[in-house]
């Protein structure tokens, strides 16, 4: 996971770079008019320079991923031996969240279970298989405590639930084993927890981590949706870099993309600066109706790439959703590259070749 990370940072970082400098750094050194004489029109050579990053990037992230997996492969038979116990990197887990609750105190984002009450989940679409969990996270009020539960884990054509009790730290995420008997041929599954705790206090469950996890039995195969996955959030990097390559100096370029790349990745943050500004009684005017609009209009088009990034599904070995990847191809690509892109080319079009941008 940290090889992956660190791969990813160094080729965001080389994009924003080399991408500030494509257009820019060839006005400079008057190489663009070799191009400009050819038989090339100027959005072939802004479409040229961007194809070109991508297939340069789609080469490292094959490399970086194959040299991981390689790596990963090798370390795993020198240390199985002495981690026998320890879960198998190389299995992919789908998630499946509930479809029905009954919850008492449910609100928008937690189930809640009073004192002495109890909740109910029902999945489905689950495949009966070995290795199925319960994923989960809660709080309470009492902070640094371990908390007793009461499980009854079923389905509807079983006559008697399993029951397990636990003993479980707050503020954390765990996995809870599911025998694979409790899941119905029809991948059905209910599961009721109990509020047993003798200090009468309520549970609240985070709704986004409770999920269903069963093997997917894939890694590889979700390795290469990584690849994809990178290929978007780069791909709207080195669109930005070009266009503000071909507007701006290098210096300047580089700047601008870095400052949009990190609201991109700040982009809940950067959410409530703008909310913070406009509510503000201390905001002066000017700053109020210049940077809220302005931030704003950034929020708006800028996608989340905090949200796109793959790291918490290889890490945790969770399956990249289609879904997810086709939101990620959205915002980073039809909304993202296409108009960075048709910007550029509008604007390189137009100008004039021989003054440069610095």
């Amino acid at each position: 996971t940290y090889s992956f990370l660190l791969s990813s940072i160094i080729l965001i970082f080389a994009n924003i770079v080399f991408s500030s400098v494509s257009i820019s750094g060839e006005l400079k050194r008057k190489t663009i008019f070799l191009l400009d004489s050819k038989p090339i029109k100027r959005w072939q050579i802004i479409l040229g320079k961007w194809i070109g990053f991508l297939f340069l990037n789609l080469f490292l992230i094959s490399s970086f991923i194959l040299s991981i997996s390689i790596s990963s492969i090798f370390l795993s038979k020198k240390i199985k031996s002495k981690f026998k116990d320890s879960k198998n990197i190389f299995i992919t887990y789908a998630e499946i969240p509930p479809y029905s609750s009954t919850s008492e105190e449910e609100k928008k984002e937690t189930y809640g279970v009073p004192p002495g009450g109890k909740i109910r989940w029902e999945f489905k679409g689950i495949k009966k298989t070995e290795n199925i969990y319960l994923k989960f996270l809660f709080y309470t009020s009492k902070k640094g405590k371990e908390i007793t539960g009461y499980w009854l884990i079923s389905n509807p054509s079983l006559k008697k639930p399993f029951e397990i009790i636990t003993k479980f730290k707050q503020n954390k995420v765990h996995r809870l084993k599911i025998p694979s008997e409790c899941v119905g041929k029809d991948g059905k599954l209910q599961i009721t927890y109990l509020n047993i705790e003798p200090e009468n206090i309520s549970v609240l469950f985070n709704k986004e981590k409770l999920k269903i996890l069963y093997p997917w039995k894939n890694y590889w195969n979700n390795l290469l949706r990584s690849i994809f996955n990178l290929l978007f959030i780069l791909g709207f990097i080195s669109a930005t870099g070009i266009f503000f390559s071909s507007l701006t100096s290098t210096l300047t370029a580089v700047i601008s993309t870095s400052v949009l790349v990190f609201i991109s990745y700040l982009h809940d943050f950067s959410q409530i600066i703008a909310k913070s500004l406009i509510e503000s009684n201390e905001t002066s005017k000017l700053l109020k109706y210049f940077s809220y609009p302005l931030l704003k209009l950034s929020l708006t088009i800028l996608p989340p790439l905090n949200k796109f990034l793959p790291h918490p599904y290889i890490g945790h070995s969770l399956i990249l959703p289609f879904s997810y990847l086709r939101e990620a191809f959205m915002k980073t690509v039809i909304f993202g590259v296409i108009p960075a892109l048709l910007l550029a080319v509008l604007y390189f079009s137009r100008r004039e070749l021989g003054a440069t941008n610095e």
